[in-house]
């Protein structure tokens, strides 16, 4: 299928490298305005199977860490202090590392609390109420309480 449109079939292109200003002015005018009315092109809707990426055939990355890991890291280790590089990396893609010590997203590590202020480190262990009590009829015996002070 033969494509005559001038976008498409490069004329474009052509005419803004050959230093032609009054042709590239002239071919961009007659371009078709209203966008709807532009010819397109169909889409793939399916990639070809061998473009897919490969991603879900890696390994899945752990959480936490486990035995295992500590022991592969003293193999990657070994890699780096014997300088095989391209070895070392290969391990580390196919073993790779956790994200995380611990697979808790609200633990905090000692030193972060012992940095803490008092009320941070009470509030924390669960010490301190964190809501405060609102009693609105308060307000009134405090109000009643000042009466006296005021008359003074």
């Amino acid at each position: 299928m033969r494509i005559n449109d001038i976008e498409l079939s490069g004329g474009l292109s052509q005419a803004s490298q050959r230093g032609e200003g009054a042709t590239f002015a002239l071919l961009l005018a007659m371009l078709q305005q209203n966008l709807l009315e532009r010819p397109h092109l169909a889409r793939d809707q399916q990639l070809p199977s061998s473009s897919q990426p490969l991603v879900a055939a890696g390994p899945v990355t752990p959480l936490k860490a486990d035995a295992e890991h500590w022991q592969n890291g003293s193999i990657h280790a070994g890699y780096m202090q014997q300088q095989l590089t391209v070895s070392a990396r290969l391990w580390h893609c196919m073993h790779p590392t956790p994200l995380s010590v611990h697979n808790d997203a609200r633990r905090l590590d000692d030193e972060v609390v012992a940095n803490c202020d008092y009320h941070t480190r009470q509030r924390l262990a669960g010490k301190v109420k964190s809501e405060l009590d609102v009693d609105e009829t308060g307000l009134l015996d405090l109000i009643e309480g000042l009466q006296p002070l005021r008359a003074a």
